[in-house]
This record gives structure tokens, C-alpha cells and sequence, in this order.
């Protein structure tokens, strides 16, 4: 949906933002694992056999959490905006980053 609203917005920005999440830059394998997992992965949830299974559940959610938006909002989005301090550096995790995502998965579980 969100690709979806930056095309129908006609904004230009927008566009190339989302583009290039895809296209153009280091994080492109994260932009396709993304549409991967969000959209072929849940599915799987059409079937019954799998909708039942505790375990392929905890898996799917486990995906779903770790290819979710959250790695647009923060390394994509700090590595391609003019506005942080690395301008268009590579965006490398420190102990703490990884901490805190870490925490934000056992949150929202």
C-alpha cells in the first residue's frame, strides 16, 4: 500500500524514494525481501493446515517482524535522507540499535 501511495501521489520525491528503496541502493535486497515476505509469505495463511499449526504461525510472525517497515523507517531511510549526520553513509548497527530491535520484536510478540 505504501509503494502504492507514493505512485498515486504524483509527488516526485516520494517516487524516488521508494524507487530507489528497490533500484538503487545498498538496502535493495531488503526492499524485495520486504514485498517477499509481506505479501507472499502471509498466503500461506489461506490454508487451513498452516492457520492451525502453532509452530508455522510462530514462524510466519517471526518473518513478518523482522522483514517488517520497521527497517525502512530507520537504516533505509537515515542512509538515503539529507537530513542525518552520515548523509548517504552506509548505516551499520551499533550493540545498542540491535538491542533495542531485538526488544521491539519481544514487545510486539
Amino acid at each position: 500500500m505504501e509503494f502504492f501511495i507514493a505512485w498515486y501521489s504524483g509527488d516526485p520525491y516520494e517516487r524516488w524514494v521508494f524507487g530507489h528503496r528497490l533500484f538503487g541502493h545498498t538496502y535493495w535486497f531488503m526492499g524485495w525481501t520486504l514485498i517477499a515476505v509481506n505479501v507472499c509469505v502471509t498466503q500461506l495463511l489461506w490454508f487451513k493446515k498452516i492457520r492451525a499449526n502453532a509452530d508455522a504461525l510462530f514462524i510466519i510472525g517471526v518473518l513478518i517482524n523482522i522483514a517488517c517497515g520497521r527497517n525502512a523507517l530507520s537504516s533505509w531511510s537515515l542512509a538515503i535522507s539529507g537530513f542525518s549526520a552520515a548523509n548517504w553513509g552506509l548505516y551499520i548497527p551499533t550493540i545498542w540499535d540491535i538491542a533495542l530491535y531485538i526488544g521491539s520484536l519481544a514487545c510486539s510478540s
